[in-house]
């Protein structure tokens, strides 16, 4: 099976919901035994929540310890990873990671994000069940029913499954890419005015597919380091 190469940014505003799909939702998707010892899931029986569950916890894994410790806050920066510096000499910007996934693992994710976003019947009860708790991690306010956490579930694998893309967007992403791999290895790598704008439009791109819908892009990306 193929790989797949991800540019993500260490910054829990776009990567913490992916963080926190596993004890938001995943693990209450893995089949279990029923009252007569046959396995059950809410999914569709075309979907294996085990597998799905397997796949998210690979991609995690690809990004390394060190994106997770900056996601929940131990940490400031991944090791081992260029520090961005924009054009003025002096701004950090957020560290991208060049990170290399199995094509069937974004497959088997992207089979999650459609079937929740046309759930009906066990898969339906299920997600209005759980709707409710405003404690969750996919809370923002925005309604307590299953459709809600549908949304927030895709907001949540945008940054690894995101297809709404342009021509354009697809260069910016490729372009950033190159610029990352010509600077690993390295402490820091230090952009031009034209490569600051590059990857503001591709941060401000990812931060819109990941926020929720009562969140300023434009504020979020200030808050991340971009002008």
């Amino acid at each position: 099976m193929p790989k797949v190469n991800l540019l993500l940014p260490a910054e829990p505003d776009v990567l913490g919901d992916l963080y926190a799909l596993e004890e938001g939702l995943l693990i209450q998707l893995r089949p279990l035994p029923d009252e007569d010892g046959e396995s059950w899931s809410p999914l569709p029986g075309h979907v294996d929540g085990e597998v799905i569950y397997q796949s998210y916890l690979r991609v995690l894994d690809a990004l390394g310890r060190g994106m997770g410790d900056v996601v929940y806050g131990r940490a400031d920066l991944v090791p081992g990873v260029p520090v961005l510096i924009g054009a003025d000499g002096r701004t950090e910007l957020v560290q991208l990671l060049d990170v290399e996934v199995e094509a069937r693992d974004l497959i088997h994710l992207g089979w999650l994000r459609d079937e929740l976003g046309k759930a009906e019947d066990d898969l339906s009860t299920f997600l209005d069940d759980v709707a409710g708790d405003r404690h969750a991690p996919w809370w923002r306010g925005e309604g307590t029913d299953g459709a809600a956490v549908a949304r927030w579930v895709r907001r949540a694998l945008a940054p690894v499954l995101k297809t709404e893309i342009t021509r354009e967007a697809a260069k910016d992403r490729a372009d950033l890419l190159a610029v990352v791999r010509a600077g690993a290895g390295q402490e820091r790598i230090e952009l031009t005015a034209a490569q600051e704008e590059l990857y503001g439009r591709f941060m401000v791109d990812l931060i819109r597919a990941t926020a929720s819908t009562r969140v300023d892009a434009e504020l979020t990306a200030f808050a991340t380091g971009l002008r």
